[in-house]
């Protein structure tokens, strides 16, 4: 009888420990990055390129899930409904702290209602003119403006990082210009590169290309330091405006009630991966600033840049498209 206790002791500790270890395992099967956008844009890009390294480091896919639609109010509402396992999670910019101001719809407050996972890049965005409206730097279009001159500007939508950013610059540099709306960063990039239109407002990554074969002039990028792959380009703060501050990003966000084992996890892989000299290098030629940042420095960044959001719809009076 007491052989027979002590084997039973003995397996029910074999199948606890078992449990545990299983428990402790992740990632155990794939886990689904859901992105707010069409296949072929910036978040999907970078996802697929962290997923291949992720999915070497974990031997278990990262599965990229497109949700676009809604100003990524949609695949926000895939995420916040999710199992907080750590097997749906999600990436998203500046939106998360734009989208509650300018959707009643939203469903959702930035501060609370998500899990901080990382913050692995800053995307910068740059103002780049057309080689016909002769401006060479933001002094010439700050004078311009100032004089009278009617400038225009493409952005990738109202109500995106770029559009409200460059009314913050507006506000700072005390000039105004006419906000032209397009349905994302490329058309607004092919009209200024075709002298349709004198000024583009987007992310660094989609028009560096055109400003490193010149058939765009860099005026100013929006990033407290300059662009690593444009070393050339001065920020808006050495062009005149010290006060501006704006730093765009892309962030990864989970279901809320993740655990901090998983976070931690997730956390410490991302940050590996920006560690990466080969990845690395990658996302710097792109025009991106990668930055080991984990949810410490995403919610710091929340915190700091949701009240300026806020402001900035308020004043501008801005509505979803």
């Amino acid at each position: 009888m007491e052989t027979l206790r002590l084997v039973i002791s003995f397996l029910m500790l074999l199948a606890l420990n078992t449990i545990g270890a299983a428990e402790e395992t992740y990632p155990s099967r794939p886990v689904t990055l859901i992105v707010p956008a069409a296949a072929g844009g910036g978040f999907d890009l970078f996802g697929r390129q962290l997923g291949k390294y992720l999915s070497v480091r974990w031997g278990q896919p990262l599965i990229v899930d497109n949700r676009g639609g809604g100003a990524g109010n949609i695949a926000a509402s895939i995420v916040l409904n999710a199992k907080p396992d750590g097997y749906t999670i999600f990436i998203w910019n500046d939106a998360l702290l734009i989208n509650p101001s300018l959707f009643a719809t939203a469903g959702y407050k930035p501060q609370t209602d998500f899990t901080a996972i990382s913050l692995p890049l800053f995307v910068p965005n740059i103002i780049v003119a057309s080689k016909t409206s002769g401006l060479k730097n933001m002094a010439d279009l700050i004078k311009a403006a100032k004089s009278g001159k009617a400038l225009s500007y493409g952005s990738p939508g109202a109500g995106t990082p770029a559009h409200l950013g460059t009314e913050l610059l507006q506000q700072l540099a005390g000039i105004k210009l006419t906000h032209l709306p397009y349905r994302g960063a490329a058309p607004a990039v092919t009209d200024v590169g075709g002298g349709h239109i004198p000024l583009a407002v987007v992310a660094v990554p989609s028009a560096i290309e055109q400003v490193r074969s010149g058939s765009l002039v860099p005026l100013a990028v929006t990033s407290a330091t300059r662009v690593e792959a444009l070393p050339e380009v001065p920020t808006l703060r050495e062009s005149g405006l010290p006060d501006y501050r704006i730093d765009t990003f892309f962030a990864f966000l989970g279901p809320p009630g993740m655990s901090q084992a998983v976070v931690q996890q997730l956390e410490t892989d991302i940050g590996e991966a920006m560690k990466d000299s080969h990845f690395r290098k990658q996302l710097i030629d792109q025009g991106f600033q990668p930055t080991s940042g984990g949810s410490k420095l995403l919610r710091e960044v929340i915190d700091r840049d949701l009240p300026v959001w806020e402001d900035l719809v308020r004043k501008t009076g801005t509505k979803a498209n």
